[in-house]
């Protein structure tokens, strides 16, 4: 069986800064953020795992490096990697950080068949936001 665990330090050190980002995007966190962004950049596209590339596209509209006639664009091709592979639980937070209603309701289903309890929480907190 193989292994889904990164084979590359280069690979642990992207899912690393990966989970951290996760972690620190709720919380507003743009250097960690940043260090994922740098990370990635410092490698050849085909090193880097199709999720990866998605989250760090989410991350650029976080840190307001894609420019505002573009972020409809990039959070479809975001997600369509992340529907594609399939990624569940990123595609989840990638709906989340959308956060369209729809996006919102399918968020919390996928969170809820994956019994991921922050990614309930957290698409019920988007959802009770103000517009």
């Amino acid at each position: 069986m193989r292994s889904l665990a990164p084979r590359s330090r280069t690979q642990r050190a992207i899912c690393r800064a990966l989970l951290w980002a996760d972690a620190k995007r709720v919380s507003g966190d743009d250097a960690a953020l940043r260090n994922l962004v740098r990370l990635v950049d410092d490698h050849p596209v085909g090193h880097i795992p199709p999720v990866l590339r998605a989250e760090t596209a989410l991350a650029r509209i976080d840190l307001g490096d894609i420019e505002p006639v573009d972020i409809a664009a990039t959070y479809e091709r975001a997600i369509s990697i992340l529907r594609e592979l399939p990624a569940p639980y990123n595609l989840a937070w990638a709906l989340i950080h959308r956060g369209h209603d729809e996006d919102l309701i399918e968020a919390a289903a996928i969170a809820e068949q994956l019994g991921a309890q922050p990614l309930v929480q957290q698409a019920a907190t988007r959802a009770a936001q103000p517009v």
